[in-house]
């Protein structure tokens, strides 16, 4: 995983992550790893989710609505 870095998740509506947070790969896969010539860190999608969505890092949020649960299986 990048870090230190705090990633928003995409979405219109109030999502919940399923996962393990001791094992951040249950609940993110990286996402536009590469552009061009470089590497882009911060850019993951929902991994093992019902509905996926991406996270970018917080510090590129405009105008985005934020919500964010989290909740262990």
């Amino acid at each position: 995983m990048d870090g230190p870095i705090v990633l928003a998740g995409l979405v219109d509506e109030e999502r919940r992550l399923y996962g393990n947070p001791e094992q951040p790969e249950t609940l993110l896969a990286p996402d536009r790893e590469r552009n061009h010539s470089w590497w882009n860190p911060g850019y993951y999608r929902a991994a093992g989710q019902e509905r996926g969505f991406r996270f970018i890092p917080l510090y590129e949020i405009k105008d985005e609505k934020l919500y964010g649960l989290f909740s262990g299986r």
